[in-house]
């Protein structure tokens, strides 16, 4: 009886790994991006530099095949539903939020591409999207620093100055940027936008900027109802580097509108305190955006 069990499991396991030899992987076609690129009309809708769209969302015929970091070799299955030779590839651009790469998302004031492909196994396509600001987007505040004014003013918390940076070699773009200093001397900085802006509670309203700072600081948003109470929402932390490096940060800032009362109107503010004792911090700032 042993033997004759043992007989039937070495039968049955052989059968096994010739079905197994039978069964051949599918091999995927690939699509490879290198970047997404922004075009916008400038100034309409301010710089198109370094705007660090770090991740392509790729849906084939509609169907979501995934999120890569760029840049990205995206492999995809033939699916069965496939009627034509070619396939519509939609690459919707995504970014990092509030500067927590843990926090990636299809942006959505960015249009998507589309394109077709014919996707053939174990061939690889390249595309290179470029988008711009969906129709859609309203500019409720943009200052690249090159004009006359500064659309940003200092608070009673702040004891230090903003300071206007002309043809100075920490300059991102163009001949101008702002920037603080904060110090044993000067340890507390805060700086609020010029106006008031009508977004309303039920967009989903985003700030962007450029920015390069040795000390830390805190973007924040102010609101102010019908009777002209002021409520501070602070919305993220922008961490600081060693040296001054410039970095894009799109700083989602629906936590302080949703909700809020028709009539609230809403100011954007900067601030800081000295990170450590004896550390001079800088913080410059440009390419301010305010898109809804």
């Amino acid at each position: 009886m042993k033997k004759i069990h043992f007989t039937l499991t070495l039968v049955a396991a052989m059968l096994m790994l010739t079905t197994c030899d039978w069964e051949q992987e599918p091999i995927p076609a690939y699509i490879y991006i290198p970047e997404i690129q922004l075009q916008t009309d400038y100034p309409a809708n301010g710089s198109n530099l370094k705007p660090s769209i770090t991740d392509a969302w790729v849906f084939v015929n509609n169907k979501l095949i995934g999120g890569f970091k760029l840049p990205a070799v995206v492999p995809v299955l033939q699916s069965a539903g496939w009627q034509t030779d070619k396939q519509k590839v939609i690459v919707s651009p995504g970014v990092i939020i509030n500067r927590n790469s843990a926090s990636r998302y299809i942006y959505s004031f960015y249009s998507n591409t589309e394109t077709k492909l014919k996707l053939e196994p174990n061939r690889y396509d390249t595309i290179k999207p470029t988008v711009t600001y969906r129709t859609t987007t309203t500019f409720g505040w943009l200052d690249d620093f090159e004009g006359v004014g500064i659309s940003l003013t200092k608070s009673n918390l702040s004891d230090t100055t903003l300071v206007r940076y002309r043809n100075n070699p920490i300059v991102f773009q163009g001949t101008s940027c702002v920037g603080y200093t904060v110090d044993n001397k000067r340890s507390g900085a805060a700086f609020e936008s010029n106006d008031r802006f009508n977004i309303g509670n039920t967009r989903t309203p985003f700030l962007e900027l450029h920015c390069a700072n040795t000390n830390s600081f805190i973007v924040s948003v102010l609101s102010f109802d019908r009777n002209n109470v002021q409520q501070v929402t602070n919305i993220c932390r922008i961490t600081p580097t060693a040296d001054p490096v410039w970095k894009k940060a799109y700083v989602n800032l629906t936590p302080a509108t949703q909700g809020k009362p028709a009539g609230t109107t809403y100011k954007i503010a900067f601030s800081s305190f000295q990170d450590s004792t004896g550390l001079v911090g800088k913080v410059y700032l440009d390419n301010i955006k305010l898109v809804y």
